[in-house]
């Protein structure tokens, strides 16, 4: 369980690099370097924290001992594929939005995220409704990150700006209460 919240406030300082990341790089009429000086230094932290975010959430979650797993980690994969050619298709081909990056960061996220929660909830390490409540948060979450990152590029630059970092708060947030949930639990074994 350690490795998996280890791995969680890995994922929550990446978020808050991101967003640092953003604030400096995308601020409407500032023209920076986003890979090189300070500003490039914000996005190389922000890649070794997520990527060592989720190594540790991965490795944290399969090495939690559950007697039979609720959610099938093959099954979440396939439809996480299924689900981001869907939302790539879409948006590229129906809504003509570019796509970029982020749209396979939501869709890994919400995975990572079900495959952690049911796999905490099958070893009994949260309840039935702290399992039912987390996966309604990270269903919130993944659809206020798709509706900000589709409307991303038909908005203002300076709403762009803030709807750009919308899903690094609520990701950021629900890990948080992944997280809290995590130390309760462990606390009251």
């Amino acid at each position: 369980m350690k490795t998996l919240i280890a791995g969680q406030i890995s994922l929550i300082l990446c978020c808050i690099f991101y967003l640092l990341w953003w604030r400096a790089g995308f601020y409407p009429g500032v023209t920076v370097s986003r890979v090189t000086g300070r500003v490039g230094i914000l996005l190389y932290i922000t890649a070794a924290l997520g990527v060592l975010g989720v190594i540790l959430s991965v490795t944290g979650a399969n090495h939690i001992v559950a007697g039979k797993d609720i959610i099938s980690g093959t099954a979440v994969l396939i439809g996480d594929v299924l689900v981001y050619i869907v939302l790539l298709l879409g948006s590229r081909f129906l809504l003509h939005r570019q796509v970029t990056t982020e749209l396979f960061l939501i869709v890994g996220w919400s995975m990572l995220m079900i495959l952690a929660a049911g796999k905490v909830y099958s070893a009994d390490a949260i309840n039935d409704r702290s399992f039912i409540a987390m996966l309604i948060i990270i269903a919130v979450a993944a659809a206020l990150s798709m509706i900000f990152y589709l409307a991303y590029y038909n908005v203002s630059p300076m709403r762009g700006y803030i709807y750009g970092m919308i899903p690094l708060i609520t990701e950021a947030f629900s890990m948080l209460i992944f997280t809290v949930m995590l130390v309760i639990g462990a606390l009251n074994r």
